[in-house]
C-alpha cells in the first residue's frame, strides 16, 4: 500500500510567505518535485517514526529492482546487506534522536533478486516549518 501522498511529501517546499519573504512559488515546487522523479540519483523519503518508505524515485527502484508500490511501507533492513544494517541503524537512530541532522556511509544494498551493490548512502532530516521532523530523505549512488 502506498503511505502517502507525493504532493504531501513535498510539502516541506511549502514554506510559509513570512518565512520567504515572498509568495509560494508553485513552479519551484513543481521544478524540485520533476528533479527528484528524474534524478539519476536514487532517492527516497522515509517517515522519521520507523524508517518505512514513503516515497521512491525511478533510479532507486531501477537499482534495487522494486517498484515504488513494493517499496512503499519497507524499512531499509529489507534491502540493506545483513553486514551493514547496523551502521545504517545506528546513524538513522542519530538522526531520529535529534543527535544529528544527517549522516553518510557506504555499504552494500541486496536487489529483489538477491544480487548485491555498492552505494553511497546520504541521509537528512527534513523538517516542518515548526521545526519538528517530518521525513527522512535518502540519496544513493552505486559505486564501483
Amino acid at each position: 500500500a502506498v503511505l502517502a501522498n507525493p504532493e504531501h511529501v513535498f510539502s516541506f517546499l511549502d514554506v510559509p510567505q513570512d518565512r520567504v519573504g515572498k509568495k509560494k512559488s508553485p513552479g519551484a515546487i513543481f521544478m524540485l518535485r520533476l528533479a527528484c522523479k528524474r534524478s539519476p540519483i536514487g532517492m527516497s523519503v522515509v517517515r522519521v517514526e520507523d524508517g518505512k518508505v514513503l516515497w521512491s524515485n525511478l533510479a532507486i527502484q531501477r537499482l534495487l529492482r522494486y517498484s515504488a508500490k513494493e517499496l512503499a511501507g519497507m524499512t531499509f533492513s529489507k534491502f540493506t546487506h545483513p553486514d551493514d544494517v547496523e551502521k545504517q541503524r545506528d546513524g538513522y537512530l542519530k538522526i531520529r534522536t535529534g543527535q544529528h541532522v544527517s549522516f553518510d556511509l557506504k555499504k552494500r544494498y541486496i536487489r529483489k533478486d538477491g544480487t548485491s551493490f555498492g552505494a553511497h548512502l546520504v541521509s537528512t532530516l527534513m523538517r516542518r516549518s515548526n521545526n519538528k521532523p517530518m521525513v527522512v530523505m535518502g540519496m544513493i549512488m552505486e559505486t564501483e
